[in-house]
């Protein structure tokens, strides 16, 4: 079996194992079982656990971050609420398609130290910073307000997801409808002097909000008034 071949194999059989059996109770040879391949094939990829572990996280979220780029991209032109509709819904067409993949980024998540949590950590900020670059230009918000609401709806997909998951009976399509219209309707009717709060008056230059909280910021007047 060709070495790329086989790599792909223990790769996404680890990814299956870790998703269901947790990141403690996982072994090499539950990997390798798996897998179909021996437990010398798994050494000849990687040389250990750990480093199975970071190699498959690394994949995973590459594989996560990459799909949700690609449908940031794909919708670009299209109308604000349509873009928003499709951020979400990129989240659980990848959850749909790759479950255990999707699981296996949320017990990573979960993880507070080691390299692991560096990773994921820079891949939510990777994710953050293009969620508010498209706000950005969408009029919507700029600087460390739209990466606070970009970390925010990051947070809604993923527990609209598990509740999809908890109860597998809803309509997966009306939640993303669900979060779409609770994004829209809640940017569009709030009080805009809340999200200039979010900004210390010392950081207005590069936060793109006025410090003054009883002035709205024209981006987000434009923002609030505006239906695409």
């Amino acid at each position: 079996m060709p070495l790329e071949v086989r790599r792909s194999l223990v790769i996404e059989a680890a990814v299956w194992v870790f998703a269901n059996e947790g990141l403690a109770a996982t072994t090499v040879d539950s990997v390798a079982e798996k897998a179909a391949v021996s437990k010398a094939s798994i050494y000849g990829v990687v040389r250990s656990k750990d480093e199975l572990l970071e190699v498959a996280a690394r994949e995973e979220f590459d594989r996560f971050v990459n799909s949700l780029l690609a449908s940031q991209a794909r919708h670009a032109q299209e109308p604000r609420l349509a873009r928003a509709r499709a951020r979400f819904a990129a989240v659980f067409g990848y959850a749909r398609e790759r479950p255990h993949g999707f699981a296996f980024l949320i017990m990573l998540r979960d993880n507070k130290v080691g390299p692991v949590a560096a990773l994921a950590r820079e891949v939510r900020r990777t994710l953050t910073q293009a969620l508010a670059s498209d706000m950005a230009v969408a009029g919507m918000a700029t600087g460390t307000v739209a990466e606070i609401l970009a970390t925010v709806l990051i947070g809604m997909a993923e527990a609209g997801v598990r509740a999809t998951e908890i109860s597998p009976g809803v309509d997966a399509d009306a939640v993303v409808d669900l979060l779409t219209g609770i994004t829209s309707v809640g940017l569009v009717g709030l009080d805009k002097s809340i999200l200039a709060r979010l900004v210390p008056a010392e950081s207005d230059a590069t936060s793109g909000v006025a410090g003054d909280s009883s002035k709205t910021p024209s981006n987000l007047k434009q923002a609030a008034s505006t239906q695409d």
